[in-house]
């Protein structure tokens, strides 16, 4: 393995940005007024021309960032115009500009404007990355301008071009919801709460709208008397509804999202269950005195709701199955006793509490809420498939180093392994590059691989020296060989984003040891000559394969000509909905003692797993020099497949 020396600086990155403006004409004919700039594109817009707008903010925005400063009110209102209007041809500028915006921002000025874009990407983010941004918002901490960036630097699918298709794709959907879904302004995307739903997750699979009401044959099936009826009817108000159903969001239930009018009268929202659609008057105890059977309104109510809701199945049909039962039974009760043939309202009121109790838990409940926290169209599709690992370890001159591998090839009918060693795709290849961004994510180089083409193996290897400098990674697999077929084709490519890590200690007195690297043993076809360890990591192991992992150990203390450890190994089942070891499971643990005649040991270690049931784990390894009476951990996830695919 060579090191490729990396050198650090704002110098790269404006000479990047210089680079792509030449790109852009720098001064437009609309952009020669002078004046507020975002006064001056509303005149344009007004006018019905919206380029000219355009025009105006990306002069404005690029003069004030090659004086160090940005205005992100700016590079919002373009890429806002831009998807409004559907100008595809703008969106690799509106991309930049809208990154651009938030680079050397002055939060005193424009904290406000900040505040509100965090709003806006908010309900994408996980529970803990959002408590965490609200943090920063609130003491308007500059470091938030850094995390709104990274968000979306992550995630575009095509990190070597300026487009950032996320981003667009992001921007497309509000100004889709600000179109459609209208019926109130409750959320940071001005729009009702479907416009937050709609831009997480995209469009349901499944959605069902209408009205609610006792007007229908349920009334007449439940209520003879036609006086209590329209006492009923007077107390529904009949609200407005619509259910959202997704059958990707969570791996082991349906995700429903029920809106309508909140109390049956308010705002068109976002609500936790039926009840809370069911107006105050029809809670009331005195709805008792209007209907028959001593029963408060809202327990009608609640039976005619989940009637019209049946439909959609899950939940909805359960609870009407229960009601409909309970209130089957009461009537047939009366048929035989001669009773009033309604059911005790404590038992429609313990269903009721029951009910509203289970939709007040869920999103507490992680096995009934939503899995992911947003959702793209853009997902999976990636026209090569890649695994990326970085490696922390030490060179035999007792220097930091990070090794990034790439292993990919480009997607076929058949299983991804042995699409990865090439099998009958000789006459395609895959090219990597390495993208280097320094702790203000401003790209500082690129590094190129070979073009790995399948008959060697499509695997590269980088090789850096690891500096105290935090730096963030991006490794991109482009297909190559693939000139003839039609340009109008998009061809995304595999991608993977590396945080950064702290470099391994240095400290001669003190033990060390490098990241795991989790795979199995290479196989023929594959060039192992590219292979910085002498294991293929992938995503997924089979269990058909032997799982090995290599470790490597620094600093171990010789004495009388040997060093004398203990690898130990844990692996453990992982709840992925929960993010932690499954509870009760006992894992596989397996334990090493090795020797060394040198300081430093390296080992491929069988890990003899293939009975384990296919699922997510946690790899978790411990180190003991049994000489210096010192330990050191570190942890890999890896999934296991039950046999790995032929074709």
């Amino acid at each position: 393995m060579s090191t490729l020396p990396i050198h650090f600086g704002r110098v790269g990155a404006v000479v990047l940005l210089g680079a792509l403006l030449i790109r852009f004409d720098p001064a437009p004919l609309a952009a020669q007024e002078t004046g507020d700039p975002l006064q001056q594109a509303q005149r344009w817009l007004d006018a019905g021309s919206p380029e000219a707008a355009l025009d105006i903010w990306e002069a404005a925005q690029d003069s004030l960032y090659f004086q160090g400063i940005s205005d992100p009110r700016l590079g919002i209102a373009y890429i806002q115009t831009a998807t409004e209007y559907s100008l595809d041809r703008e969106y690799d500028t509106a991309s930049r500009l809208y990154i651009q915006g938030f680079t050397e921002t002055d939060m005193d000025r424009f904290g406000d404007t900040v505040e509100e874009e965090v709003r806006r990407i908010q309900p994408l983010l996980s529970e803990a990355d959002s408590a965490a941004w609200e943090a920063l918002i609130e003491e308007r901490d500059p470091a938030i301008l850094l995390e709104l960036r990274r968000f979306w630097i992550n995630k575009d699918p095509t990190p070597t071009t300026y487009e950032n298709e996320r981003l667009v794709e992001h921007w497309g959907r509000i100004a889709y919801a600000r179109r459609t879904f209208t019926q109130a302004v409750n959320s940071p995307y001005r729009t009702d709460d479907r416009g937050t739903i709609f831009i997480q997750f995209g469009s349901p699979g499944r959605r069902k709208a209408g009205s609610l009401g006792s007007d229908g044959s349920e009334l007449r099936r439940w209520v003879s008397d036609r006086i209590a009826r329209e006492a009923i009817a007077r107390l529904d108000p009949n609200p407005s509804y619509e259910v959202w159903v997704y059958d990707t969001l969570n791996p082991r239930e349906l995700i429903y999202f029920l809106f309508g009018n909140q109390n049956g009268t308010g705002p068109f929202r976002l609500v936790n269950g039926v009840r809370d659609l069911i107006s105050s008057a029809a809670m009331s105890p005195s709805s008792r005195r209007l209907t028959p059977g001593n029963i408060r309104a809202a327990h009608f109510m609640e039976l005619f709701y989940y009637a019209d809701l049946s439909a959609i199945g899950g939940e909805f049909s359960r609870r009407y199955a229960t009601l409909e039962q309970v209130w089957g039974q009461a009537e047939s009760r009366s048929v035989t006793l001669g009773t009033g043939g309604f059911p005790p309202e404590g038992s429609l009121a313990a269903l009721s509490i029951q009910y509203d109790q289970v939709d007040q838990q869920v999103q507490q409940d992680p096995f009934r809420r939503p899995y992911e926290t947003e959702i793209s169209d853009l997902e999976d599709v990636a026209t090569v498939q890649l695994v990326a690992t970085q490696t922390r370890i030490l060179s035999d001159e007792n220097e930091p180093r990070l090794v990034l591998t790439a292993l990919s090839a480009p997607r076929a009918q058949q299983s991804t392994f042995d699409s990865i060693f090439g099998l009958g795709l000789e006459e395609r290849g895959v090219l990597h590059t390495l993208l280097v961004r320094d702790s203000t994510l401003a790209e500082v180089g690129q590094l190129v691989g070979q073009d790995a083409r399948f008959g060697r193996g499509g695997v590269s290897s980088f090789t850096l020296r690891h500096t105290p400098e935090p730096l963030y990674f991006t490794m991109v697999a482009k297909e190559v060989g693939t000139e003839r077929r039609s340009a109008e084709i998009i061809r995304f490519p595999g991608h993977a984003n590396l945080p950064p890590l702290p470099p391994l200690t240095t400290a001669e007195d003190s033990l060390e040891i490098s990241d795991l690297v989790i795979g199995i043993e290479p196989h023929e076809g594959l060039d192992e000559t590219r292979l910085p360890f002498p294991v293929v990591p992938g995503e997924v192991l089979w269990r058909d394969d032997a799982v090995l992992a290599y470790l490597e150990v620094y600093h171990l203390l010789v004495v009388d000509g040997v060093a004398r450890y203990r690898a130990s190994f844990q692996v453990l089942p992982w709840d992925e909905v929960m993010d932690e070891p499954i509870q009760g499971v006992t894992p596989v643990t397996l334990s090493f003692d090795l020797e060394s005649v040198e300081p430093t040991s390296r080992q491929v270690l069988n890990l003899g797993i293939e009975n384990l049931v296919p699922g997510r784990y946690q790899v978790l390894i411990t180190v003991d020099d049994l000489q210096r009476g010192t330990a050191r951990s570190r942890h890999a996830m890896v999934e296991i497949g039950s046999l790995r695919p032929r074709r």
